[in-house]
């Protein structure tokens, strides 16, 4: 099915059996979004896939097949490995979730598309010491990335007059600060992806952290609002941050 708001075309394709109510309300929800936001890629490729079993054999099949070294496992997701802007929702997560919910990781990887939909958004060119650090942990690099390009998003979002949804994406996330003790780099770099809405909407989650956690938050916050003013682009600041974390926490 492909539907075209202005200049964007939005082509959804569904991956076993989706309830047409579902997959309605999702287009219906992006087509609502990008005209809110008054500009989109020229193609955005829509997956609904009726399980997580589909989701995830579809894109560790296409990670394989392009030589992608990190893939992450969200129930709404969006990548940019062919050129374009894909985003990808899982139907069997999803159709329980609150309606704000699901809609704010709609909005979410709708502006994904926008900022980060094409391959410049993976092309990171790092100094020797932090190509050495990719070599060693390659999930490192792809934690700061991705930190930094929430970031990002919530930023455009709140622009765009979503505040409430950049909201309700982090009352969402909140679920995954339980278990996180931040006591390696990439537990603090997974907690930095988790409070990138704090850069832009006031935030109340501290209570909510591990008490090692709760310790870096406000160097971490600190770190990000630095980042985020950085007028460079993706490389150095995945520089920056790693080398800011390192240096708070002595890794």
């Amino acid at each position: 099915m492909l539907i075209r708001i202005g200049s964007t075309a939005l082509h959804l394709s569904v991956v076993g059996r989706v309830p047409q109510d579902f997959a309605s309300m999702v287009l219906s929800e992006l087509v609502d979004v990008y005209r809110l936001f008054g500009e989109g890629p020229e193609l955005v490729e829509v997956y609904i896939y009726e399980s997580s079993e589909l989701m995830h054999s579809y894109m560790f099949s296409e990670a394989v097949e392009l030589g992608v070294s990190v893939v992450g496992q969200h129930i709404v997701s969006h990548d940019a490995w062919r050129g374009w802007p894909r985003i990808h929702i899982d139907y069997s997560a999803c159709k329980n979730l609150e309606e704000r919910f699901l809609k704010a990781l709609i909005h979410h990887e709708a502006a994904h598309s926008i900022l980060h939909g094409t391959l410049q958004s993976y092309a990171i060119a790092l100094t020797r010491n932090f190509a050495k650090l990719f070599e060693k942990s390659p999930g490192a690099v792809y934690l700061a990335s991705v930190a930094i390009k929430d970031v990002e998003v919530v930023k455009y979002l709140a622009s765009k007059g979503l505040r409430n949804s950049v909201e309700s994406y982090l009352e969402y996330t909140k679920k995954e600060f339980k278990g996180m003790h931040c006591k390696t780099l990439e537990e603090v770099l997974q907690l930095a992806k988790l409070i990138a809405p704090c850069t832009t909407i006031k935030c109340d989650v501290e209570e909510e952290l591990e008490e090692e956690c709760k310790a870096v938050y406000p160097i971490l916050l600190k770190i990000l609002d630095k980042v985020k003013d950085m007028k460079k682009d993706l490389s150095s600041k995945i520089e920056t941050l790693l080398k800011e974390i390192a240096k708070a926490i002595g890794k």
